[in-house]
């Protein structure tokens, strides 16, 4: 990371290009053929194929476990690509700045979030699946414009200081579907147990196939999607 105090969009550049010296194309690429399945295949002429791509990155940089045989000399306790980095790091020459950025980045969160204020530099989200609020600011050069109040955003929020970022991998998805959202995630917190691994994936699958099905109304492909998949769950139960 060198003596600079990168921005969070250089911290997560550096991680994935470290993480591609480290894992190697093959681990990368396996990684991501299980997340697509999971949560929808994306092509390189897709319009939502970079913030997908980043999303993807996020996910096995922080949440995805890597086995420890993969990595020589590792602390048993480090599981994710994030973990291993930081415990590497040892004495190393990074500033103190730029290791104080890095160990904000821990404290991620990934989720649903519900815009209850929208500024052009500022938001107040609330995690649909928690409940906890957040303040997210603008970086440099951001601007939060095009979304709006009562709009459901998913992906990863990264702590800069006292406030959280985004992540370049949010999904966004379209004004008009937010209360078929909460009542999914509400109905998998009393009528069907689902994970919230598995309530993101789902929601990350059909905002692909709204937009490929770009005739027809968002709300239909949500509300068809979500009811055809609790009736499957609700059959293997």
């Amino acid at each position: 990371m060198g003596r600079s105090t990168p921005e969070l969009d250089d911290f997560l550049e550096g991680l994935t290009v470290w993480a591609h010296n480290v894992y190697g194309s093959q681990e990368i690429i396996r990684a991501r053929e299980q997340f697509q399945f999971e949560t929808g295949k994306v092509f390189p002429d897709d319009p939502m194929h970079h913030s997908r791509t980043a999303y993807f990155f996020d996910y096995f940089l922080f949440e995805r476990s890597i086995s420890q045989d993969r990595v020589a000399n590792t602390p048993l306790l480090a599981s994710t690509p994030y973990e291993i980095f930081c415990s590497s790091l040892g004495d190393s020459e990074t500033s103190s700045e730029a290791l104080q950025r890095l160990n904000w980045l821990g404290d991620f969160r990934h989720s649903l979030f519900f815009i209850e204020r929208a500024h052009s530099n500022c938001l107040v989200v609330r995690d649909i699946i928690s409940k906890q609020k957040t303040i997210v600011s603008a970086k440099e050069l951001e601007s939060f414009r095009a979304l709006k109040t009562s709009q459901i955003i998913q992906g990863f929020l990264f702590r800069f200081g006292e406030h959280y970022q985004l992540s370049p991998g949010i999904i966004l998805h379209p004004p008009g579907v937010s209360k078929i959202i909460k009542r999914f995630v509400n109905s998998t917190q009393k009528a069907v147990s689902l994970s919230r691994k598995s309530i993101l994936a789902k929601l990350a699958y059909i905002n692909i196939r709204h937009i490929r099905l770009k005739h027809v109304k968002p709300s239909l492909t949500y509300k068809s999607e979500i009811d055809a998949y609790l009736e499957t769950i609700r059959r293997q139960d």
